[in-house]
């Protein structure tokens, strides 16, 4: 499956990539909740933190977590756009966008 990149890749590739890593993620966080009573992965460990705290009533946690869910793909989705940014040769308004950014970060 990783041996295929580009046009060599079909979407059969890329079904059984994603069928892969998701069973290997399940297995991880069941070994993991098994042997440490915690969720060990990142993203579908908080999703399954939040699964058990809605399931456990306590809602307040579930709504902590589903906001750090939140923020993971706000992340993503904000680095990639800059990505894309910088890719086409729009360095002027990357500057211009993280100079606006530097007095938010006293904040964090």
């Amino acid at each position: 499956m990783l041996r295929h990149n580009g046009r060599k890749r079909t979407f059969n590739h890329n079904l059984r990539l994603a069928i892969l890593l998701s069973a290997t993620a399940g297995i991880i966080n069941v070994a993991g909740f098994i042997a440490f009573a915690i969720f060990t992965t990142n993203v579908t460990g908080h999703v399954a933190q939040a699964a058990k705290e809605v399931s456990d009533g306590n809602y307040y946690l579930a709504q902590i977590i589903a906001l750090w869910m939140l923020l993971f793909f706000l992340g993503a989705f904000f680095r990639a756009y800059l990505s894309i940014l910088f890719k086409n040769g729009q360095r002027l308004f990357l500057i211009q966008f993280l100079y606006l950014l530097k007095p938010l970060s006293c904040y964090l």
